[in-house]
């Protein structure tokens, strides 16, 4: 444990990793109207991250891998995810 924080659990980081392998981080990204600026703000990781990770120069672990697959996720179920959205 560093820092006094958990880490995730090891099956949800193979399943996250297995999902972000088999979709199109990117696409979905841009299908949703998502900067890398606002991806990297739902991940908690900077826009160069995200930057390296869609390029494929940087392989997703642990909460990186689970988050960055949450956010995808939601963003494929809701079109955007509710926390980028502007209130009516």
């Amino acid at each position: 444990m560093i820092g006094g924080m958990t880490p995730p659990d090891p099956i949800k980081v193979v399943e996250a990793r297995r999902f972000l392998a088999d979709c199109d981080p990117v696409q979905i990204r841009v299908n949703a109207g998502l900067s890398k600026a606002e991806l990297a703000r739902l991940v908690g990781v900077t826009p160069a991250a995200i930057s390296l990770l869609e390029a494929g120069l940087r392989r997703p672990w642990g909460r990186t891998a689970v988050a960055w697959a949450d956010a995808l996720v939601r963003i494929q179920l809701a079109g955007r995810p509710a926390s980028s959205r502007t209130a009516a």
